[in-house]
């Protein structure tokens, strides 16, 4: 941090906008804020926002519609194999499988039938000692910004359009193939 604080001036602001582990958990932020030096955005709202599990649980206590989920620990996939699996299939398949915490070095896993959901579980358990499992429904995704000030309106939210051959907006579709995804906005759309 003595690096940083010498590279900074007293009027320099920090945009801590790092994707993964330690960028979106609010660890980051928690180091800025211990060493004084300003930055952009809240610890207490970076951590929960990053971790799937709490991010749901409180969108659902919020009465926000969310995508059903089951977290399946490392633990119980050791010692009660069958019934963690059973859990996670009660989402039906396709199921999306990640890590509740993003890593820059995890990826969504899809599993369409059940012999893979075990595999995806595992790969996932690798980053973290919990695998959510997702089901896919019949969402769609959509990217939006926020802003702080109200003397500007909203950006547009846009909607992912998958073009990538894995067929969901996998880390391939989204930071690979340059053609792997396109973001449409719908003009109507804008929020008041």
């Amino acid at each position: 941090m003595t690096a940083a604080r010498t590279l900074l001036r007293h009027d320099d602001v920090v945009f801590p906008v790092l994707h993964g582990t330690y960028g979106e958990d609010g660890t980051v932020q928690g180091l800025l804020e211990l060493a004084d030096i300003a930055y952009v955005g809240r610890v207490r709202s970076a951590r929960p926002s990053a971790w799937t599990r709490t991010c749901q649980a409180i969108a659902g206590t919020g009465r926000i519609p969310v995508v059903p989920w089951r977290l399946v620990t490392a633990r119980a996939l050791e010692r009660e194999r069958e019934r963690a699996l059973a859990q996670a299939s009660e989402l039906g398949f396709p199921v999306f499988v990640k890590p509740p915490m993003p890593d820059p070095r995890s990826v969504s896993a899809r599993s369409r039938r059940s012999p893979k959901l075990e595999p995806a579980l595992r790969a996932a358990l690798v980053f973290d000692s919990k695998g959510a499992g997702r089901g896919c429904g019949h969402a769609r995704e959509i990217e939006c910004a926020c802003s702080v000030t109200t003397s500007r309106k909203p950006p547009l939210p846009a909607e992912i359009i998958v073009h990538h051959k894995d067929g969901f907006y996998s880390y391939d579709a989204k930071y690979v193939d340059a053609d792997g995804a396109d973001a449409k906005i719908r003009p109507t759309s804008r929020p008041s």
